[in-house]
């Protein structure tokens, strides 16, 4: 265990008196027989205060959604091997966590010493999460960014004066393009270079680069990924400690297991 506190300290705690030093274990949790890593678990102990956090990621094929339990066994693990045989009796239950269909676990359980006070212990819900279609600018090469609308009444106005400008100017420089086409497919080819100044007459049109085209976008609603990972937040009163980081009792050393009641998932040494 990492001892942040050398000297044990005396505190008071509701009507009673506990003594206390400042420590912290953790460890890496693996898959079954495999190297595979998924994550953390951290136990503290502190100035009339526990906390344990466990922070896991899986395959959702190992790890499926539905109901866990984490607790600590007598021994530790040899080779990750997370069987009976390896770990010996059970020492503590840490408690039931809850796993998301992307296999995701997320415990944080907090703990207050209380040695006189009334043990309690409540569940948090999850917050609930605003889920409504977003727009999106999608360009020609592919690219995606939010579409962020604006003011533009001046630009607007300025664009609707040039049409009503253009009119049937703009329709007749349509049609000669059409007729350009078609003359252009049945005679070969002797048009003259199409400068902007022809190109405005509408004597000629040019196809559009690409510089020009990488700007151009059009705008989606795009419906977004809403999914909110499960997460256990535990709030607890007891009387005496959940677990000792020190001491003949200390749990450090020993095994963390992960099951889901019929299978040992994964596993860790306290360390």
């Amino acid at each position: 265990a990492k001892e942040a506190v050398v000297s044990t300290q005396s505190g008071h705690y509701g009507r009673g008196q506990l003594s206390w030093a400042k420590y912290e274990a953790e460890c890496t949790m693996k898959l079954h027989n495999t190297e595979i890593e998924i994550g953390k678990v951290v136990f503290k102990s502190e100035e009339g205060f526990q906390s344990i956090q466990a922070n896991l990621e899986g395959d959702p094929e190992v790890i499926k959604e539905g109901k866990y339990g984490l607790k600590v066994y007598e021994n530790s693990v040899l080779v990750n091997d997370c069987s009976a045989a390896s770990t010996g009796a059970e020492e503590i239950e840490v408690g039931t966590v809850q796993a998301g269909d992307r296999g995701e676990i997320n415990l944080k359980m907090s703990i207050t010493i209380d040695p006189l006070g009334s043990p309690h212990s409540f569940l948090l819900s999850e917050p609930a999460i605003s889920c409504a279609p977003i727009k999106v600018k999608i360009y020609a090469d592919g690219r995606e960014e939010p579409y962020v609308a604006r003011k533009r009444r001046e630009s607007q106005r300025k664009k609707e004066k040039l049409k009503e400008k253009k009119g049937k100017k703009e329709k007749k420089r349509k049609r000669k393009e059409r007729k350009e086409r078609k003359d252009s497919t049945a005679k070969k080819s002797t048009a003259k270079k199409c400068t902007k100044k022809r190109e405005l007459k509408g004597k000629c049109t040019n196809a559009p680069t690409l510089e020009a085209l990488k700007d151009i976008f059009y705008v989606i609603e795009k419906k977004p990924d809403c999914y909110s990972p499960k997460s256990d937040t535990y709030k607890i009163t007891m009387n005496s400690p959940k677990f000792q980081l020190d001491g003949e009792d200390s749990i450090v050393g020993r095994a963390v297991v992960l099951g889901d009641g019929q299978e040992r998932i994964a596993c860790c040494n306290l360390v």
